[in-house]
């Protein structure tokens, strides 16, 4: 279930960038023309800057805390586990 959420988390930001950089800055090509083109480019613009500040936001909050805990407490519970296996 971890590799499905991080498999959906990265393809989301990776159309949210792609939208970015095509959309936005108009570095690359651009995909399909409408007659309400600006409005519907400027409100995907809008969700995927709002997606990376959330995404951004996630990491900082969330997701580095939680590792930086677990780096610290991997040796304290392998020794906890040998000393029980040596018992």
């Amino acid at each position: 279930m971890e590799k499905v959420v991080k498999c959906v988390l990265l393809i989301t930001t990776l159309i949210s960038l792609y939208i970015i950089f095509c959309v936005g800055l108009g570095w690359f090509w651009t995909i399909g023309f409408s007659f309400d083109s600006d409005k519907i480019n400027q409100i995907l613009i809008n969700l995927s800057y709002s997606y990376m500040a959330g995404f951004i936001f996630y990491i900082l909050v969330s997701y580095l805390p939680y590792r930086l805990k677990t780096e610290k407490l991997k040796p304290v519970i392998k020794l906890k586990i040998n000393d029980l296996y040596n018992l």
